[in-house]
């Protein structure tokens, strides 16, 4: 988990929002079981971990669209949790 905060927040850290920056890694913690969670029955680990990839490289070379492919990133990861989690509400879990 640590690992992945540190990946996003080391894509956030450039833009001088220690505000914004303080309150996603606040976010981050309150919801860490939950994304440990949605890695730990991750059908395709490796989708992770290239998704992760293509976002450093997107972002080494100063590319426009690593901020839409961020939030793209985000926001599929969240769909998926958020399912997940009905999911086993359904089920009594």
């Amino acid at each position: 988990w640590d690992l992945n905060w540190r990946f996003h927040a080391s894509l956030y850290e450039p833009a001088q929002k220690p505000y914004v920056l303080e309150h996603l890694q606040k976010l981050h913690s309150q919801t860490a079981r939950y994304v440990r969670l949605q890695y730990s029955i991750a059908l395709n680990k490796q989708k992770i971990v290239d998704e992760h990839q293509e976002l450093l490289d997107h972002y080494a070379r100063k590319d426009r669209n690593t901020v839409a492919l961020l939030r793209k990133h985000i926001l599929e990861a969240a769909t998926l949790l958020t399912n997940r989690l009905m999911e086993l509400k359904a089920q009594g879990a």
